[in-house]
């Protein structure tokens, strides 16, 4: 993977996150307001997420990035963070994919075998003479004598 069009790589401080501007596109950085809070308040950091800021965003807006990393707001990360938090993505959603497979598979097991539990059901249940004479309905029992 080229990652020679991203000039700086950030993430929130894990011990006090702020949030932060993505200054170009105006979302926060590592962080987003959380949708269960009517009143848009609430916001989620993920302090662990590494954000990779381009070349350009950074000539158009590196004094604020620049002022952000000087107030401990953002931390700077190297290539390498940034690669291991690609690939911690890549594994937990290979593992969220196996997992949804599992269940999947699961389930198409358990209506199978409910499938064949009802077709044996139905071929060992009694079924009425095909020729002969039925039973009369309504008629009395009687011991013989």
């Amino acid at each position: 993977m080229d990652l020679s069009r991203f000039a700086l790589f950030v993430s929130l401080d894990p011990k006090n996150p702020v949030p932060v501007t993505r200054f170009g596109p105006g979302t926060m950085i590592a962080a987003e307001r959380d949708p269960s809070d009517k009143n848009g308040r609430t916001i989620r950091y993920r302090p662990d997420e590494v954000v990779a800021i381009t070349r350009e965003e950074m000539a158009q807006y590196g004094r604020e990035y620049g002022r952000a990393l000087r107030a401990g707001s953002l931390i700077q990360r190297t290539e390498a963070d940034y690669r291991a938090f690609l690939k911690a993505q890549e594994d937990a959603e290979r593992k969220r994919g196996a997992e949804v497979r599992r269940r999947k598979d699961e389930a198409e097991a358990e209506r199978k075998a409910d499938a064949a539990a009802t077709k044996q059901a139905e071929t060992a249940a009694p079924t009425a003479p095909v020729s002969g004479e039925a039973p009369a309905v309504n008629e009395e029992l009687t011991d013989g004598s």
